[in-house]
């Protein structure tokens, strides 16, 4: 299977991610997270309370939701990075979006929970008008939606992993001192 973050396509992706590693994981510990990332990215799946949960704010927010994605971007983003560098990172996701998950289960799944929150919104509103409004005023934040989902997911992995690698490699006991 081929190394999805060592392609071409997600060079400003594995540069975010090295630094939000930095030099907190060596080893197997590196390989593990390469090898969650590598799975995350071939096949992203979501629990259900976390897609209604955005869905929600994408209700709430509405139009704004592209620049909460944006935001929540650069702000994960090392201080040096550059708005060039931020619209590399957000067409590279965007390639990997339309490539790999538009039509797909996540998306899909994203889609009937938007259906189904416009829905019990609006009890009196059919579900093909919920459908034709979710589909003509929402479906344009979908991707953006996908483009957190990722980001989160992925700063999720890369924490996991430091905590997890921080409790195996831990010298020493903690003490308690009596008074």
């Amino acid at each position: 299977m081929a190394n999805f973050i060592e392609q071409k396509q997600f060079r400003e992706l594995k540069k975010l991610i090295d630094y939000h590693i930095g030099s907190k994981l060596q080893g197997i510990a590196l390989q593990d997270l390469s090898a969650r990332i590598n799975q995350f990215l071939r096949q992203p799946t979501l629990d259900d309370y976390y897609v209604e949960v955005l869905v929600h704010r994408l209700l709430q927010l509405g139009a704004d939701f592209e620049y909460y994605v944006q935001a929540y971007m650069f702000k994960s983003m090392p201080d040096d990075y550059t708005r060039r560098e931020l619209s590399l990172l957000e067409d590279e996701l965007f390639a990997y979006i339309e490539k790999k998950l538009i039509g797909k289960p996540l998306e899909q799944k994203i889609t009937h929970q938007l259906i189904a929150q416009l829905h019990q919104q609006q009890p009196e509103m059919s579900k093909e008008k919920c459908h034709q409004k979710a589909m003509g005023n929402w479906a344009w934040l979908i991707p953006h939606m996908l483009i957190l989902i990722i980001m989160q997911q992925l700063f999720r992995l890369i924490k996991d992993a430091i905590l997890k690698d921080k409790q195996v490699n831990r010298k020493g006991r903690i003490r308690i001192k009596k008074m």
